[in-house]
């Protein structure tokens, strides 16, 4: 999928390849770590928890909205 600027709500400081878009969900971008890529996704949400999980970690909205850019 290819994604354009004006597509891109928000960005955050510590996960670089994390993004909000225009519909309001996070997705996580399609990246190379350590030899294996990791392709284009939605990240899912926890209700009960109110965080997203965020390579393997749950992150808080409220953490997220600290780190916004």
């Amino acid at each position: 999928m290819q994604l354009s600027e004006n597509q891109i709500q928000l960005r955050f400081k510590i996960y670089t390849n994390i993004v909000c878009l225009n519909d309001g969900l996070l997705y996580q971008l399609e990246h190379c770590p350590r030899k294996r890529t990791k392709t284009f996704r939605k990240l899912t949400y926890n209700e009960k928890r109110k965080a997203y999980y965020i390579n393997g970690q749950l992150v808080t909205k409220k953490r997220l909205e600290k780190l916004k850019i």
